[in-house]
């Protein structure tokens, strides 16, 4: 508990130094994706391959996947970027965290049950559906985790 407390404690740092956006604190390193970046506890999280994720992020509790559009082909569909997230974001209670709008939900099972935070983010050339996950079990611990991750979500 005590380690998931300073992950909190220490994301929150990070995602609350607005001038030292690209400084990455010692004990960190960034996983990136595309123009997609997160910063997140050095040696924690691997990358695994997962099936109908474009990337996919692991740790002992929690996941992080991502997937992309480019906007052309965004376009090619005959959507704006105001549509798709209309479209995405359409029939659930959104809320906003540092400037992402982000859903949760709980999915799965008869044998396990996961707790979810969706966002969708732009940057110059894409789009990504990005999943914060964890076991529905843990969520009042891990959610704090998740929405740590969330703020520290970035675009270039």
């Amino acid at each position: 508990m005590k380690k998931i407390l300073l992950l909190v404690f220490a994301l929150l740092l990070l995602s609350s130094c607005g001038n030292k956006k690209n400084a990455i604190p010692e004990g960190y390193a960034e996983y990136s994706f595309g123009e997609l970046r997160f910063v997140l506890p050095k040696d924690t999280y691997n990358k695994v391959e997962m099936e109908n994720f474009d990337y996919c992020l692991a740790a002992e509790d929690t996941m992080i996947t991502a997937s992309s559009f480019t906007k052309e082909e965004v376009k090619a569909a005959g959507l704006t970027g105001v549509e798709l997230a209309e479209l995405v974001f359409q029939g659930h209670e959104t809320e906003t965290l540092n400037g992402h709008r982000y859903f949760s939900y709980t999915a799965g099972d008869e044998t396990a049950q996961f707790y979810q935070i969706y966002t969708l983010v732009e940057s110059s050339a894409h789009y990504y559906d990005v999943l914060l996950i964890c076991d529905d079990a843990k969520r009042a611990e891990l959610e704090p985790v998740l929405l740590s991750i969330l703020e520290s979500v970035r675009a270039d």
